[in-house]
């Protein structure tokens, strides 16, 4: 099959899932043509489930406690192509003191729009997240946790939940690995090694730095003597960066070095 033919066909698969509703009402005279209706709406579904996937690489997920996350990135990807609107963004936080001491929760709220439908939810997340505000299985003290990656996190918590409630979305494994994405390079929510007891990034960090570096104009030679030399307990390895110097690694590399 030709490429252009290819993609003519995708956009006609397109037009026919944004025509047709993703959640219908069933009538309760459960007639041949309202049974019909309900299966053509399936059918929809599972179209768009399809589809969903397919726009997304190994990159936009990630393995968290056995199960296929969405990653910012793939959510994003997923709203662009059938045109799904995150609208009325809102974050809130709360600073909670117990017997354990004071922490933060963040919560986002907002909704999502999609041809003339709208759903809302909300995606949590606080200062004790089991990744970022703990270490040697202790919790760290509130001034030693990265709050801007705790906002990120419940605003990415936020987008699945209402981009999966508009479109009617649940993934597997199996779906997955039906849409030829290499599940098998898709990297875990733990620790790298020493993660858990030293404060490192995990596996799935390491591939999103990697990743990032592909599509700079910095090699790979500069990048490891840049490590070496401003972060020397690196010793020009990805795999022992600690996690508060991250997104700073992260941000060096988009600025080009800078």
């Amino acid at each position: 099959m030709d490429t252009q033919k290819k993609g003519n066909e995708t956009k006609q698969e397109l037009t026919e899932v944004s025509e047709q509703p993703v959640v219908m009402q069933l009538d309760t005279n459960l007639t041949e043509e309202v049974v019909k209706r309900a299966e053509k709406a399936v059918e929809f579904v599972n179209k768009i489930k399809v589809l969903s996937i397919r726009v997304t690489n190994y990159l936009d997920w990630v393995d968290q406690q056995g199960k296929p996350y969405l990653q910012n990135s793939g959510c994003m990807k997923i709203a662009q192509l059938f045109g799904v609107n995150f609208i009325d963004k809102v974050i809130e936080v709360e600073t909670i003191t117990d017997d354990k001491g004071t922490y933060k929760i963040y919560t986002c709220k907002g909704r999502a729009e999609f041809h003339g439908r709208t759903v809302e939810d909300i995606g949590t997340c606080s200062t004790r997240d089991d990744f970022f505000g703990k270490a040697n299985k202790q919790l760290k003290a509130l001034e030693d946790v990265d709050l801007e990656n705790i906002a990120k996190k419940c605003v990415t918590n936020w987008q699945n939940r209402v981009l999966k409630k508009i479109l009617g979305l649940a993934f597997t494994w199996d779906d997955l690995k039906e849409a030829n994405i290499a599940t098998d390079k898709i990297g875990k929510v733990t620790y790298a090694s020493g993660g858990a007891g030293g404060g490192l990034i995990s596996e799935a960090q390491g591939k999103r730095l990697f990743a990032i570096l592909k599509v700079s104009k910095i090699d790979e030679q500069e990048f490891r003597a840049y490590l070496t030399t401003s972060y020397t307990y690196c010793e020009g390895s990805t795999k022992n960066i600690k996690w508060q110097d991250y997104e700073k690694i992260c941000k060096w590399i988009e600025n080009g070095g800078k």
